[in-house]
């Protein structure tokens, strides 16, 4: 992988793998929920999708960007990015101001920016395009902890992959990235996705320094309960790269964490 880019994807989108959809949600369908428990996240997707309702269109394009997260953007067929899109391009027709499919949005920006590479990203606007949509996000629903916690994972991302200079010019900044953070665990500390992807994104930007911090983040997540599939690789990631830090090892946990990006 090439270290040096002027974009800001995601270590794991782990987290809008998450089964949470609108307050006010019409019955997501128990099949697909069922999939998506058991991992299978297209089946997940496809069944979600017959379902035709905008809050299974949800579903549906969650269970996508989670397979797309897991396993890895750069690796994403055209054809699953494209069914991506769609779905929250369908969420978007019934309902534009559906904060879900916002979110969505703007992680399909930030899933680009990785596929695109480098200097296409920066010059198509996908490098920073998925930021702005989350900021606005931000402004009208304070309370979306996934926001917060990939917008944390941007500047984390910018500042090791960016020049210093553009990194600044983009607005990248170290602590807006811990302050993202933090906001997200505090509106759902029960979250097992926010401090494993924080332990990502510090451990990868500063290994040495920060392999302490990412031990405490990583030691709830490895202790934790699992009850699907999704939360089963979360936390077994997470016991993996503790294992490592542990053992003092802070290469091999930094050319993990980088072998999942």
């Amino acid at each position: 992988m090439q270290r040096r880019k002027l974009i800001a994807g995601l270590v794991c989108l782990s987290f809008v793998g998450k089964e949470s959809v609108s307050a006010c949600a019409d019955a997501i369908d128990t099949g697909a929920q069922a999939a998506f428990q058991a991992g299978n996240w297209a089946e997940a997707a496809r069944l979600a999708e017959a379902a035709n309702n905008e809050d299974n269109f949800v579903f549906a394009a969650r269970a996508v960007a989670t397979q797309i997260g897991f396993e890895r953007p750069i690796r994403c067929s055209a054809q699953t990015m494209r069914r991506f899109r769609r779905l929250i391009d369908l969420v978007l027709a019934k309902n534009p101001q559906n904060m879900h499919a916002k979110l969505l949005d703007a992680t399909y920006d930030l899933f680009r920016a990785r596929q695109l590479g480098p200097v296409r990203a920066f010059v198509d606007g996908a490098a920073t395009r998925g930021k702005r949509k989350l900021e606005t996000l931000i402004r009208l629903s304070p309370n979306l902890a996934e926001a917060h916690g990939l917008l944390g994972n941007w500047h984390y991302e910018a500042l090791r992959l960016a020049s210093p200079r553009t990194a600044n010019a983009i607005g990248a900044s170290e602590a807006r990235g811990r302050q993202a953070f933090a906001r997200a665990r505090a509106i759902s500390p029960n979250d097992i996705s926010f401090p494993f992807l924080e332990a990502n994104s510090v451990l990868l930007l500063k290994p040495s320094e920060n392999a302490a911090y990412a031990i405490i983040l990583l030691q709830g997540v490895a202790h934790s309960r699992a009850t699907n599939a999704w939360e089963r690789t979360i936390k077994s990631r997470a016991q993996q790269l503790l294992a490592l830090l542990q053992n003092r090892d802070v290469e091999g946990a930094n050319n993990l964490a980088l072998s999942w990006l």
